[in-house]
């Protein structure tokens, strides 16, 4: 779906699970048109507005922290949870590294082997590109980041969502982040494809993962659909808020989020 569309439904599941409406809920879906994602409080400024319409991609704003992220050959997860259903989910860096057994559990039944970014770099350091760095949110396989991903909390509800690339488009990060960036992200990210030295169908890539989740946890994973609320409340964040210029160019005042 559009990234506004995408970040509707993930804040309208937030509002679900938030009030008891719905249980722990793992999505994964894709994106149309290809399209960048701001961080919550990310200055829009930093990506090529002029290329981003050019190249006919969509450009969003999470409510999520973290940097920009160029959705487009990947697969995204996201997950909303209580807090207090994770080992230690009360402190961020602890409910980062408990949803990422899951993650790490689907790249390794999909034949790759990860870990846990370790870098805390100064946000002054960072790059407007997520992909650019590893850190504490994210994982890595062969020295380069495979999943990069972002949370927010809301009355002791957390959603977090992350980016599960494929193959990484060194033209279109070019234009969207300039050279000297894209080089940065194509560096340190990369591709599940690329590092497997196969692609795996859409399919087998959800399957992993939410079988990573269900081998984690030890729980079942079962098929589900949007309620008509949940659709109605996405459709109305959609109207107001995602998809207006007025959300997704202007930076919002407050602390930075991570991610």
């Amino acid at each position: 779906m559009s990234g506004a569309r995408n970040m509707s439904v993930d804040e309208a599941l937030l509002a679900s699970v938030q009030q008891g409406l719905a249980a722990v809920t793992l999505r994964f879906y894709r994106w149309e048109p290809a399209t960048v994602s701001l961080g919550y409080f990310q200055d829009a400024g930093e990506v090529d507005r002029d290329a981003i319409a050019r190249l006919g991609l969509g450009l969003v704003r999470r409510p999520t922290g973290g940097r920009a992220i160029l959705h487009d050959d990947e697969l995204t997860y996201s997950i909303v949870i209580p807090a207090e259903a994770l080992p230690g989910g009360r402190s961020v860096g602890r409910s980062y590294l408990a949803i990422s057994r899951g993650l790490l559990a689907g790249l390794e039944i999909l034949g790759l082997e990860a870990r846990v970014g370790k870098s805390r770099a100064s946000r002054s350091a960072l790059s407007p590109g997520c992909f650019a760095l590893s850190t504490r949110a994210d994982l890595t396989a062969a020295g380069q980041k495979v999943i990069g991903s972002a949370q927010v909390r809301r009355s002791g509800t957390i959603l977090q969502h992350g980016s599960i690339p494929l193959a990484l488009d060194r033209s279109r990060h070019e234009a969207v982040f300039g050279a000297r960036e894209a080089a940065a992200v194509l560096s340190s990210g990369g591709g599940v494809a690329d590092l497997l030295g196969h692609r795996p169908s859409w399919e087998q890539m959800t399957e992993a993962f939410a079988g990573g989740f269900a081998d984690t946890f030890g729980v079942e994973v079962e098929p589900g659909e949007l309620t008509d609320e949940e659709r109605e409340r996405a459709t109305d964040l959609e109207r107001t808020k995602y998809g207006t210029e007025e959300f997704t160019l202007t930076t919002p005042q407050g602390s930075r989020g991570s991610g």
